[in-house]
């Protein structure tokens, strides 16, 4: 992505999204003027890159690294005293833990500012019931300054400390603003066990009953290793499978089938969900490639 004007200095940001995140936008404005990026491999994005700084113009570049959390970096060259704004819009399917949705957001500035401000707007299409928030850098009195609302369907969390609160001590240039900050809320399901929602001619179908007992499963997931599956789908099996079988209860029991010109199974048998197993599991998980013929299947088989 080149800007056109010539370079004085270098300016660089970093932020750090969940894994599970994907960025739908990232854009630049350079002096009132807006330029957005376009996604490319890694190696052109990184050529288009230095091409770009090498003949004197202003380029940036997003990268990402890490297992949990992925952080994205922008390192852009402007001309002096140019006011650059960047905006990263990104997309993130919530997960319900422990009768709660999750919004982990990362802060780390990694110094004073001025005006530092944390807005989250809840929309939801059944009625807010819960709302509260944590922090792992929140002190006593910056907990006070975390504003919390809800009406109905509506929900809003400000967090907006002043430089003084930012200080770990009477004239420090540090700052306290480093850690995890953790939006979490619940809806009115009294009336729904479960909810569909519906964006872009797709739609998530969600079932959260309440109040159920925890129930032994036993499960055998069935994966489709074949040709078809090669690139992306496999990767994204990998990902899915091993989240699913990180959450299984300690009372289950479960094995993985993998197919496509053969059979192969990862035990001969259904195992307990200890922490061993399910650890060994996943590792089995992310060796999984394709092989053999065609095929086009994925499932799982409960007995409770």
């Amino acid at each position: 992505m080149e800007l056109g004007l010539q370079p004085r200095q270098r300016v660089k940001g970093e932020v750090e999204l969940p894994k599970t995140a994907f960025i739908s936008n990232f854009s630049m404005t350079i002096d009132g003027r807006t330029y957005v990026g376009a996604v490319k491999e890694k190696e052109v994005a990184h050529k288009v890159y230095t091409d770009a700084v090498s003949r004197g113009h202003s380029a940036g570049i997003v990268t990402a690294s890490g297992r949990l959390m992925e952080k994205f970096g922008v390192s852009v060259s402007v001309a002096s005293r140019s006011t650059v704004t960047f905006q990263l819009t990104y997309e993130e399917l919530l997960r319900r833990r422990l009768g709660y949705y999750h919004l982990l957001l990362k802060i780390q500035p990694r110094q004073l500012v001025e005006d530092f401000q944390i807005e989250v707007l809840i929309a939801e299409t059944q009625a807010i019931s819960f709302l509260d928030t944590e922090g792992t850098f929140l002190t006593d009195d910056m907990m006070q300054m975390v504003e919390k609302s809800y009406s109905g369907t509506r929900g809003r969390v400000l967090f907006k400390p002043p430089l003084a609160a930012q200080r770990p001590c009477s004239g420090c240039t540090a700052t306290l603003l480093n850690g995890e900050f953790t939006v979490k809320y619940d809806v009115d399901r009294s009336s729904y066990a479960s909810d569909i929602q519906i964006v872009n001619g797709y739609f998530v179908h969600f079932f959260a009953p309440a109040n159920l007992p925890q129930i032994p499963k036993r499960v055998v997931f069935v994966i489709d290793v074949s040709r078809s599956m090669r690139g992306r789908k496999i990767q994204q099996t990998r990902e899915a499978l091993g989240r699913i079988v990180d959450d299984l209860h300690r009372d289950d029991y479960f094995n993985v089938i993998t197919f496509s010109s053969n059979v192969a199974s990862w035990k001969k048998s259904l195992v307990w969900a200890n922490s061993a197993n399910v650890e060994n599991a996943k590792q089995y998980i992310a060796k999984m490639e394709t092989s053999g013929g065609n095929w086009g299947t994925l499932g799982m088989q409960v007995e409770k």
